[in-house]
């Protein structure tokens, strides 16, 4: 198990590396943009230098920024509702915990089949993006394995909640 949880944690990092440069390649291109926008006003368009397909670009930025941060912190995203979970006991809610994230499990698998069959039919049919004609499969490849490694993970972190409850109460996690 414990080799189990290294890799969710090595995987959650590598998750978290991908988030944080996509939002930080986001934030580069809205600055850009509204810098390029301003010089455009300040000159009367005598400037006309632009960023092409901006919004698709923060759009796409965003929508792989999202998946990878849902990715990295799926076991830390569980959401109680104190009225159902008042009366159980600490390790009551650890093993609900785990039987959440085991539906996560099977989410992310059905999402990564969806998102595996989208990324070979763009590519079979040349589908492309709206705005800069970039082709969508690299798109959907990437929503594939965001999307497998948070079945994954949430696999290996439900099981833990469930074989060692005790464990996860005594590491002080919250729930």
């Amino acid at each position: 198990m414990s080799n189990l949880l290294k890799l969710s944690t090595a995987l959650a990092k590598l998750c978290m590396l991908i988030a944080g440069l996509a939002l930080i390649a986001l934030l580069g291109v809205t600055v850009l943009d509204v810098i390029l926008r301003t010089l455009y006003k300040l000159t009367n368009g005598l400037s006309s230098i632009n960023i092409k397909g901006s919004v698709e670009l923060v759009t796409y930025l965003l929508y792989i920024s999202l998946l990878s941060a849902m990715a990295a912190s799926v076991e830390k995203s569980q959401i109680v509702v104190e009225l159902f979970t008042q009366s159980m006991s600490r390790r009551g809610k650890t093993v609900l915990a785990g039987v959440y994230l085991f539906g996560f499990t099977v989410i992310g698998v059905l999402m990564a089949i969806g998102s595996w069959s989208d990324a070979v039919d763009a590519l079979e049919f040349g589908e492309v993006t709206q705005d800069l004609a970039i082709s969508k499969g690299p798109i959907y490849f990437v929503a594939f394995f965001m999307f497998g490694v948070l079945a994954i993970r949430s696999a290996i972190q439900g099981l833990e909640k469930l074989i060692n409850p005790s464990a996860v109460e005594e590491a002080g996690h919250e729930f």
